[in-house]
């Protein structure tokens, strides 16, 4: 994968089986809090982050509605960082960072994640801008 490729709907087949809700369920049974960390997914061109995050946040808040103990949401990640295992070539910040010259720029998805903070959650707007299935 290059640092500019989107992993395609095939690659994230796991977020259906591995949902928030799925694990949160799972450890519900231990009666702890709940704080939900490295929610992320690789994504250069910013075309399934929104998507992620919104949908993300969604479950999450449903999850509280229903009872569920639900702490925190920390997103993965705020800049694009290095992998041992990938090195640059996995994109996963809210902030694209060129690693040659430390250059920070803000992605859509980091403008959004500035929006759901300054709003204190989801609105109706942003839910129906980005709940919707990816473009290709």
């Amino acid at each position: 994968m290059s640092p500019t490729t989107t992993p395609s709907e095939a690659d994230c087949l796991w977020l259906r089986e591995i949902s928030i809700a799925s694990m949160s369920k799972m450890a519900a049974r231990f009666h702890k809090p709940i704080y939900i960390m490295e929610n992320g997914v690789p994504d250069a061109t910013d075309r399934l982050r929104p998507w992620l995050l919104t949908n993300a946040l969604k479950e999450v808040h449903s999850l509280i509605k229903e009872g569920n103990d639900i702490r925190g949401y920390f997103h993965w990640t705020l800049t694009d960082n290095f992998e041992w295992a990938e090195g640059w070539w996995l994109r996963f910040g809210l902030i694209a960072l060129d690693p040659q010259t430390q250059q920070r720029t803000v992605r859509g998805s980091g403008r959004l994640y500035r929006e759901i903070a300054n709003s204190n959650g989801l609105t109706k707007e942003l839910v129906e801008k980005y709940s919707q299935a990816p473009p290709k």
